[in-house]
């Protein structure tokens, strides 16, 4: 029977073919050393390992003492042979730890998370990597032409799971499991850290956008916190990075509308990680032309008049001052000075009761009518009280009707 022949250098981690032979099926394995040892070009007493190639990934390591019957090996199979390696120890020393690597490879692309669809690079992996061996591929690639400056155990690594970002904690196990848990495929998004992934999975991230006393977004901050810090510790922090003279509030707003106004006392700990806070400083009364006691009261924009009679909240809220006395006229006045707002800007002002929605009149009194109306609906305590502007959206998309037009011949 004839029999292919390939030789693995584990030195070089090459496997190839050296060439062929005939040979009787009642052969012992063994009367084949001194050709293969000649093809290798090594000394023909060199111990050697043998296999043979079951399939494409899979070799099955063979007895010299046994015949090639025995080994029920037949015409055309394969045969590899190794020498004994000086170090056992070193990366595929052996040819079945290599035939194994084929068989898991997978070439696996990188994009930075900031910019999802540039893939920077496209890495030759085994899909039973550990993360941190993943991550050593990485910044070996990422080195050159210092696209990657971070070490490895800087790296975060991402997939996606239904259109988010799905982060991989570094205890994952293997490479396998990212690309089964990201609906990606064979893309992975990575960042940089600013310590190593083990510091920062002990902390807690805050992303905090900083609004102006124009309800204009000027900044935004990512805060690395102990997972024992409270509001208060990211406040300082705000104040330290941006150099905020005064104090400063986080409040969470979702939907259009403040939902929480976060206390100093509170743990970071009971604030979503999916959502963005929002970040101002606590004006001065007087600095919006308020004398004398006033409430604080937010204000949100919405849009009664839509098609389906479903009220649509827009715009960014805010907090602003009222005083007891203070008309709809000089709210009004008061917002569009706060907002830079035109007089051509045209708004009614409404109190918000829940799902409830009272234009006020010229001339009302706001707090008192607020007052009153808790008065009334003292069930409605349940939900959000404040005041709305109510306008249409200036950055909402108007659709434009086209008429068909039909041509008679």
């Amino acid at each position: 029977y004839q029999r292919r022949v390939h030789g693995y250098d584990y030195r070089l981690q090459r496997l190839s073919f050296v060439g062929h032979t005939v040979v009787k099926g009642t052969s012992k394995m063994s009367s084949l050393v001194p050709f293969m040892c000649s093809l290798a070009r090594i000394p023909s007493n060199q111990p050697l390992l043998v296999f043979e190639e079951i399939r494409l990934g899979m070799v099955e390591k063979l007895d010299l003492d046994k015949t090639l019957r025995i080994h029920e090996l037949q015409h055309g199979d394969i045969i590899v042979f190794q020498a004994y390696p000086s170090d056992s120890s070193a990366p595929y020393s052996f040819a079945p730890d290599l035939y194994k690597y084929i068989d898991r490879r997978v070439f696996v692309k990188f994009a930075h998370k900031e910019k999802p669809t540039n893939v920077l690079f496209n890495i030759e992996l085994s899909r039973d990597m550990d993360f941190h061996s993943v991550c050593c591929k990485l910044c070996e690639a990422g080195s050159k032409g210092n696209l990657i400056r971070s070490p490895p155990t800087h790296i975060r690594l991402f997939g996606f799971q239904n259109n988010k970002h799905k982060v991989f904690p570094s205890t994952i196990k293997q490479l396998k499991d990212m690309l089964i848990a990201s609906t990606s495929g064979d893309i992975l998004l990575f960042e940089e850290l600013p310590i190593s992934l083990t510091e920062y999975e002990n902390k807690r991230v805050l992303q905090i956008a900083f609004y102006n006393n124009k309800v204009q977004e000027v900044d935004v901050l990512k805060l690395l916190l102990e997972k024992t810090a409270t509001v208060k510790d990211a406040i300082r922090q705000i104040r330290t990075k941006l150099n905020v003279p005064g104090d400063v509030h986080l409040l969470e707003v979702e939907g259009h509308e403040i939902r929480k106004i976060y206390k100093p006392t509170d743990s970071i700990c009971v604030i979503p990680s999916s959502i963005t806070l929002r970040a101002e400083q606590i004006m001065d009364p007087a600095s919006e032309g308020i004398a004398g006691p006033a409430r604080s009261t937010t204000v949100v924009h919405i849009d009664t008049r839509t098609s389906n009679s479903v009220p649509m909240y827009h715009g960014s809220p805010f907090l602003m001052y009222v005083m007891e006395h203070d008309t709809v006229n000089t709210v009004k006045d008061r917002i569009m000075n706060k907002l830079d707002m035109k007089k051509s800007d045209e708004f009614k002002l409404c109190i918000i009761m829940g799902p409830q929605i009272l234009t006020l009149q010229e001339g009302d009194l706001v707090l008192a009518v607020l007052a009153e109306l808790k008065e009334r609906y003292p069930h409605n305590t349940g939900y959000g009280w404040g005041l709305g502007m109510d306008h249409k959206d200036p950055k909402k998309r108007v659709d434009k009707v086209q008429s068909s037009i039909v041509i008679y011949n």
